[in-house]
């Protein structure tokens, strides 16, 4: 009695997840057919020859491809729909399926929640001809006998879940408010794959495949660990959360997941997707890697810091220099100012020692810092001066990707002799520094019940993971290695996104550099564990 009355409290105490019952599992489908309900409607929504190859019996043909790509409007829809056999009658239940493990019964779904049926009288099956069959389920061969028509009246497309360009680029550029989910597999949002005239995602985006929603057997995942999923990536249910793919289709899996499983009320699907997006005559952005770049290249610090911008007080960044103070007092890029790479590596764990440093060097915390120093790509000292100013709360940090002595080889501006006094801007904002070093992993439970996984030399039976150094992410130039070749060496490494990434390695700044890359390619939780 006592312990029922614990489990009672518990489920009491544990937040609801919405969403069994917009998915029917293949046994209870066929104990519902069995009993010949003049009240179910099974809409296949595989491609038509799919459907003459083997189709549920009784079902009818909801061929997204033959109508998808040009829906038509008001009246197409309520036409199809009736010819479905959708009726307006609320004890008329409709089960969607497709192959399963798929995306066209998702699709389908929402094409119809859009259109006025209501989601209460939806269900999608669960795992789809997949495990109809291997429940027992037989097939049926060739045509389906035409559905007594539907009287359905449709509605205008239902603008709760149905996101328009304008939303969807808004809150590309602002991911602290909510986020894109692309639904496309790996190839294609790292680039080595492309749809249309260009390659990669949207700026800001999640990468979600369709895959990762189902289990192996092609049901979908349980509620509680598509939440735990989407949580991990940085999806929460009280803010937007905008799915898209290519053309439309593939989004609808996340979609679902999320509106009808989880029960988020600010899930929308872009039909539109990348195809309406690129075709845009303001030719917006993709980017390859997960998140920009800290790397600036030669032309972008050129344009931004030539001589007639700083004359007139129009540059809004400061180059900052790390080599080492001879070096720096030789030779300088124009308006450099200086606080070398050892201090950097010397108060990593001081942030209010680095904010007096950086405060007495003339950095200020409004202005982006681009670091300068004497390698060039990402290299251990750029790198660990970046995650200590992200650490400071400063944002607005990046490098340049090429070394001081580059610069100057190949033509650009540069100060020569001893540096002139600089008078900081008054008044100054000051440096916050926080209470906080180097990325610093607590060596407790997992914050979101997901797994721990050790990046270092050598994974141990007391710190499982993957063995994982710096030079195997980067190029020969000290580059990051492409977007794609990036996620697949990783992926080979046996590095799990969905564990919480702790890397330990003795240098702080391949440390460092471990931790942009692995962000780079998507990695959402990483942390650097203190030496």
């Amino acid at each position: 009695m006592h312990r029922a009355l614990i489990l009672a409290l518990a489920l009491l105490c544990t937040p609801a997840l919405a969403g069994p019952e917009a998915l029917i599992q293949a046994a209870a489908l066929k104990r519902q057919l069995a009993t010949a309900n003049p009240n179910l409607l099974l809409l296949d929504a595989s491609p038509t020859p799919r459907f003459r190859a083997g189709h549920i019996p009784g079902a009818v043909s909801a061929d997204f491809w033959r109508y998808g790509m040009n829906p038509g409007g008001a009246e197409q829809w309520q036409a199809r729909l009736r010819g479905w056999g959708i009726r307006q009658d609320p004890a008329q239940r409709i089960v969607i399926y497709d192959a399963g493990a798929d995306n066209l019964a998702t699709r389908v779904y929402f094409d119809l929640l859009t259109h006025g049926v209501p989601a209460g009288r939806m269900q999608v099956l669960d795992g789809g001809l997949h495990q109809w069959q291997a429940q027992g389920g037989t097939l049926q061969q060739g045509e389906a006998k035409l559905p007594e028509p539907g009287d359905v009246t449709t509605q205008p497309a239902d603008p709760r879940w149905l996101a328009q360009l304008p939303e969807f680029v808004s809150l590309s550029g602002e991911p602290q408010r909510g986020r894109l989910v692309e639904a496309l597999d790996p190839e294609n949002y790292f680039g080595a794959q492309q749809w249309f005239d260009r390659a990669g995602h949207v700026p800001h985006a999640l990468m979600l495949p369709q895959a990762e929603l189902f289990n192996a057997d092609k049901t979908f995942r349980a509620p509680e660990e598509l939440s735990r999923r989407l949580q991990h990536l940085g999806l929460r249910a009280d803010q937007p959360a905008i799915s898209y793919c290519g053309g439309g289709v593939a989004g609808s899996v996340p979609f679902f997941a999320m509106q009808a499983l989880l029960d988020w009320p600010q899930a929308k699907l872009y039909v539109g997707s990348q195809r309406e997006y690129l075709l845009d005559e303001r030719r917006l952005p993709l980017w390859q890697y997960a998140q920009r770049s800290p790397l600036r290249d030669r032309a972008w610090l050129a344009g931004w810091n030539n001589r007639l911008m700083r004359q007139f007080g129009a540059t809004h960044l400061t180059v900052l220099d790390l080599r080492e103070a001879e070096a720096f007092q030789k030779e300088r890029l124009p308006g450099a100012i200086h606080l070398p790479a050892s201090l950097w590596q010397q108060h990593r764990n001081e942030p209010a020692r680095l904010a007096e440093l950086l405060a007495q060097a003339g950095a200020r915390p409004d202005r982006e810092l681009v670091l300068v120093g004497a390698h060039s790509g990402l290299s251990p000292d750029k790198a660990l001066a970046l995650v200590l100013l992200h650490d400071l709360g400063h944002a607005k940090a990046s490098a340049l990707d090429e070394s001081v002595d580059d610069w100057a080889l190949a033509g650009g501006d540069m100060e020569k002799g001893a540096p002139n006094a600089r008078t900081a801007p008054t008044p100054a904002p000051r440096w916050q520094a926080p209470a906080r070093s180097l990325r610093t992993a607590p060596l407790a439970h997992s914050s979101d019940g997901a797994h721990r996984q050790w990046l270092g030399p050598e994974p141990t039976p007391q710190r499982p993971g993957a063995a994982l150094r710096a030079s195997s992410l980067l190029q020969a130039n000290g580059q990051p290695q492409p977007a794609w070749q990036l996620w697949e060496t990783l992926r080979k490494a046996g590095v799990d996104r969905y564990a919480e990434l702790l890397v330990d390695l003795p240098d702080s700044g391949e440390a460092a550099q471990v931790l942009w890359l692995l962000q780079l390619a998507g990695m959402p939780k990483v942390q650097v564990v203190q030496r």
